[in-house]
């Protein structure tokens, strides 16, 4: 199930594996919606958990390196977080206009391109410490699960 939540200054600490709680009330959409069913929350939301241990080191991974690409002069503060990790929160108004005018908009959604320069680093990597094909094989195959879960398996990443 996926669930929609206003962002606030919270938001950002929610990756996937985030149990959280609510009290709500639903609302069934129309036929042809995009959603089947609408939640409004009564009262607060309280976070039980950032899920496990693997989620909740890709999420503070993934959270250290936007607040670095934070101290960037834009446009790189805006545009890095999109082009490295997926994430666009950043990205203004303005820039998200003027990318989208001259076709770039693309760009900051994790995309084959990207697995291709992780599965190769790590092709590469053991082939010049003399690794063999089983073991370059190995070492992408594991660093594209990393970087999927770091990078979070949102529909472009799963196209990918």
């Amino acid at each position: 199930m996926r669930i929609g939540i206003a962002p606030d200054e919270h938001s950002a600490t929610l990756g996937p594996g985030t149990v959280l709680r609510l009290t709500a009330q639903s609302k069934g959409t129309d036929p042809g919606e995009r959603a089947a069913l609408v939640l409004f929350g009564k009262g607060s939301i309280e976070q039980l958990s950032r899920g496990g241990p693997v989620e909740t080191i890709a999420g503070d991974v993934r959270a250290a390196f936007i607040e670095r690409t934070q101290r960037l002069p834009e446009p790189g503060s805006e545009l890095l977080p999109g082009l490295a990790v997926g994430d666009v929160r950043a990205v203004s108004d303005d820039l998200d206009a003027a990318m989208k005018a001259s076709g770039l908009s693309h760009l900051t959604a994790v995309s084959g391109s990207n697995l291709a320069l992780v599965a190769a680093a790590g092709f590469g990597i053991v082939a010049l410490c003399g690794g063999g094909r089983v073991l370059r094989i190995v070492v992408a195959g594991l660093a594209l699960w990393g970087f999927v879960v770091l990078v979070t398996p949102q529909p472009s990443v799963i196209r990918a």
